[in-house]
């Protein structure tokens, strides 16, 4: 019996375990009383209650047996839906993005930094290369790793190139993107919401989103991102290149963050709504309890 069976084994429901701990105590109890007859010599009682006992065991061990091979194989068919289920959401949020055939750029946000500070506060005396001295956020790098635990769960394995800004190359726009990110740390990120004509788009300042269909925008005065942040989540596709283009920016990372999160959390919600087609999500967040504090302010198309 392998580990998976095992582990199978201890997430019965209570009323199969009740019903296995009353079969092997009824084992138990048959052969405690043949066990006593033979003892006592009672030979006589032997005979006739051999046969009974016989039957009785196979009987419970049919049963007990029966219960868990049943339950088993229902556990086994609801895991193996659900795979089928998450499997076709994810084709339908990713499309291409997952072939393993096609190429994907990764374009990962970063900011230039004069100097590295230690943990006690002091300069790192390093000679750090000019292009050593980019970061990407620490809530940036978490919700990267939402949309690559997405993107592995959907097979996407080979192909999929992480890159920042100042590597990016016209050409790539003929494959598919995933762009993380305002203006203020990927200059991709505005090129691909006004090229492919994105629902909504940041503020020169990149310090607020705008509606392009109604003329909203968040936050309504700058003093609120002192206590809320806001983010896209968008995605779009090149027609002419037959791509997918996602575009996953807060006015501030825990914005970011926040709605590579909401992608992970709902990509099986978003699937049911949108199916495979573009869709955009506005999210406003309190950023003094984080990034799970969110709330959506606005999605396009509008969901009824």
């Amino acid at each position: 019996m392998d580990k998976e069976l095992f582990k199978e084994l201890a997430g019965l429901p209570a009323s199969i375990k009740t019903a296995l701990s009353l079969s092997a105590l009824g084992i138990i109890g048959m052969l405690a009383l043949l066990g006593y007859l033979i003892a006592q010599d009672r030979a006589d009682l032997l005979e006739k209650s051999s046969f009974t006992m016989l039957v009785g065991l196979a009987f419970t061990g049919i049963i007990a047996i029966s219960a868990v091979s049943l339950w088993l194989e229902r556990k086994r068919g609801i895991e193996k839906e659900r795979e089928k289920s998450e499997d076709n959401s994810l084709k339908n949020i990713f499309e291409n993005i997952l072939s393993n055939d096609e190429d994907c750029y990764f374009i990962y946000s970063k900011t230039p930094v004069g100097k590295y500070i230690d943990q006690y506060g002091e300069e790192i005396e390093y000679p750090f290369l000019d292009k050593e001295k980019h970061v990407t956020t620490l809530m940036d790098v978490r919700g990267i790793a939402y949309i690559h635990s997405l993107l592995y769960l959907g097979g996407k394995i080979e192909k999929l190139e992480q890159i920042n800004c100042e590597e990016f190359r016209d050409d790539y726009y003929s494959s598919n993107l995933i762009s993380i990110g305002s203006k203020n740390s990927n200059t991709i990120t505005p090129k691909i919401l006004t090229g492919y004509d994105a629902a909504f788009l940041f503020d020169e300042e990149a310090m607020k989103i705008i509606c392009k269909k109604t003329g909203d925008s968040w936050p309504d005065k700058k003093e609120t991102l002192e206590k809320k942040d806001y983010g896209l989540l968008i995605k779009l596709k090149n027609i002419a290149y037959k791509k997918t283009y996602f575009v996953i920016a807060g006015i501030g990372p825990t914005g970011t963050l926040a709605c590579c999160y909401y992608l992970y959390l709902n990509f099986r919600k978003i699937s049911d709504t949108f199916s495979d087609t573009p869709f955009s999500y506005v999210l406003e967040i309190d950023r003094d309890l984080g990034f799970t504090k969110y709330k959506v302010v606005k999605s396009l198309p509008e969901v009824s």
